[in-house]
């Protein structure tokens, strides 16, 4: 599989690569596999269930609606349940994400849905490697408006 690295000023929207995110554990990087925002991804080494995670914080540029989207690079070793916890305006909903599935946007993103959003909101994404039954990758988060 070729690696291939992709810029994120290159992508439309807000992109917070994994080297923007605040690291709970301690993750690996590699870029073996696949595309990867950035230099690489990081992966949870399937080890130490739940007491690893990754957490973006986006402001968010103006009201509207938004697609939500994570990248990972799919791998038949990795989980298939990763959830993905959203909060925003004090609500919070988890989208568990298979991460052996190829993404549909690019084979890089995948959507974890719409989200009416407000400007100058804060939105939090975070993915954590809790009860997964693989290895968990966290590359990147991206949110694009939604015409």
């Amino acid at each position: 599989q070729k690696k291939e690295l992709i810029s994120k000023t290159s992508l439309p929207g807000i992109v917070l690569d994994d080297t923007d995110a605040r690291l709970t554990g301690i993750w690996a990087h590699s870029a073996s596999a696949g595309k990867s925002v950035g230099n690489d991804y990081l992966h949870d080494g399937h080890m130490e269930k739940g007491e690893k995670s990754v957490k973006w914080i986006l402001k968010v540029p103006m009201s509207g609606q938004f697609d939500l989207r994570i990248s990972y690079s799919p791998n038949p070793n990795r989980a298939t349940n990763v959830p993905v916890r959203i909060t925003h305006s004090g609500d919070s909903k988890t989208v568990l994400v298979n991460q052996k599935k190829t993404p549909e946007i690019d084979n890089l993103f995948q959507s974890l849905g719409v989200l009416e959003l407000k400007e100058d909101e804060t939105l939090e994404v975070v993915l954590s490697n809790e009860n997964t039954d693989g290895h968990v990758i966290a590359d990147a988060v991206q949110l694009v408006p939604v015409p």
